[in-house]
């Protein structure tokens, strides 16, 4: 009787493992819900959760491979092009097509380079250790080594604001963030131009400002930028700067993973204004 019973008992729970066992490995479709055993309802529930965070995050990264091959393919494509055009030319045709080889190898590498950081801040793959950190450190840390790229566009950037400014972060992925965001401000800010970082700590919440003199983003596109591989003005921007369209993409994903908001505006220099917040002196509920 005891054997019965107990066979009986878990019996939808066998009809539910054999619903799982006949699936193929790609088939991520939610377990259908017909008149379970109340007992097996949250179990039903917690697998089909599960099922459509794998689906997501495989459908993820279907997308990246097919935008990373399709990027990957043009600066190749135009390296091989100039390479046979230096083996062919003399003189100063062989020169330049020397360095336009030279341009697409850095393009590649620093699309390369790009793709490498994305693949690590998604948030099914982040392995951050979140440590007290000071953003206003963190800040001075990026402008240092980024003054060089600011000096030869003959551009003043300040830091100003709260120090220190303590958050609980991961460091490494704060410093790519404001990296991102601060290249980019030096990249699309003319000559001479103005950049300007301000932390400040005000109710419960840490604030990053990062402004700029450049030509802003229309408003129409602000949440598009933040998509994988988009650029403004398609491949290149109307300010002649070639990119891959990734570093806005990663900021996205850095601030998604500390729990933050990221807002565009308009600066009240008519050029382009971040504010990152942080919530609280430190995120303690991760998103992964």
């Amino acid at each position: 009787m005891i054997v019965w019973l107990v066979n009986k008992g878990l019996q939808p729970v066998i009809i539910l493992a054999n619903e799982l066992k006949r699936r193929e490995a790609n088939d991520l479709h939610p377990v259908p819900i017909n008149n379970p055993a109340k007992e097996l309802i949250p179990l039903i529930s917690s697998i089909n959760q599960l099922l459509k965070r794998l689906s997501d995050a495989f459908n993820r990264e279907r997308q990246f491979v097919g935008y990373a091959a399709h990027e990957l393919r043009t600066p190749l494509a135009g390296l091989g092009v100039h390479l046979q055009n230096a083996i062919k030319k003399q003189g100063y045709e062989k020169d330049k097509a020397i360095a336009l080889s030279l341009r697409g190898h850095q393009r590649m590498a620093h699309l390369v380079e790009q793709l490498l950081i994305l693949a690590r801040t998604t948030p099914d793959a982040y392995l951050a250790t979140f440590q007290t950190v000071d953003l206003y450190k963190v800040c001075q840390r990026v402008i240092a080594d980024n003054i060089q790229l600011i000096l030869d566009k003959r551009q003043t950037i300040t830091l100003e604001g709260t120090q220190p400014a303590v958050i609980q972060g991961d460091d490494s992925g704060l410093n790519i963030m404001i990296s991102n965001l601060v290249r980019n401000a030096a990249l699309y800010t003319p000559d001479e131009g103005t950049i300007k970082l301000s932390v400040t700590v005000s109710n419960q919440q840490t604030i990053l400002c990062i402004t700029d003199t450049g030509p802003g983003i229309p408003q129409k596109i602000r949440r598009k930028v933040f998509d994988r591989f988009y650029r403004a003005d398609s491949d290149r921007h109307a300010s002649n700067v070639e990119g891959a369209g990734l570093g806005l993409s990663i900021v996205a994903h850095v601030v998604e993973l500390h729990g933050a908001t990221i807002e565009l505006g308009t600066a009240v220099s008519g050029g382009l204004e971040v504010i990152v917040s942080f919530e609280g002196s430190g995120y303690t509920n991760r998103a992964f």
